[in-house]
């Protein structure tokens, strides 16, 4: 099996610690599945932030979700849902509308259109995840599940402690 170094051709020496060759391989294979799910998932032009949104709202109620709840149950960056709910707005995959209790408020539903195209893409979603993992016991799928659960916290707990003293 390569090692990241071999596999980015890094010589000998420049990863120091076991610590930077994990997170440079979490970067590399969150890239690589990135790009395997644009190639072959999102190639229709939808993005992965959107097709997010769109099963956010497949699995929500009929009334719709508040623009802000979608931003917060996003994966991907936030600051760009806005522009995603535009595009799937302009393709007819969404319906956005003010709140009637609070017209500040956006509340999203997917139109019929969209929940066409999300009873497509889902089986094939799930099916590629599943290969993606197939090479993994199921032990080993725990084991990576708890791995980054933690990691994840580690990360939560030390986040304000970094914007705290980022950047002077």
């Amino acid at each position: 099996m390569a090692r990241i170094q071999e596999l980015l051709n890094i010589p000998e020496g420049v990863i120091e610690t076991a610590e930077e060759e994990a997170v440079l391989g979490l970067l590399r294979t969150t890239e690589m599945l990135h790009q395997h799910a644009r190639r072959t998932l999102f190639c229709d032009g939808l993005s992965q932030a959107q097709f997010n949104i769109m099963l956010i709202l497949e699995h929500e109620s009929e009334q719709g979700v508040s623009q802000k709840a979608i931003s917060e149950r996003l994966i991907t960056s936030k600051g760009n849902t806005s522009q995603h709910i535009a595009h799937l707005e302009a393709r007819k995959l969404i319906r956005r509308s003010a709140a009637p209790e609070d017209r500040r408020r956006n509340t999203v539903v997917l139109t019929a259109k969209g929940r066409r195209a999300v009873t497509e893409l889902e089986p094939r979603y799930r099916e590629q995840v599943a290969e993606v993992f197939r090479g993994l016991s199921k032990s080993e799928l725990a084991g990576l599940i708890k791995s980054v659960d933690k990691l994840r916290l580690t990360l939560m707990a030390a986040r304000e402690r970094w914007e705290l003293g980022a950047c002077g």
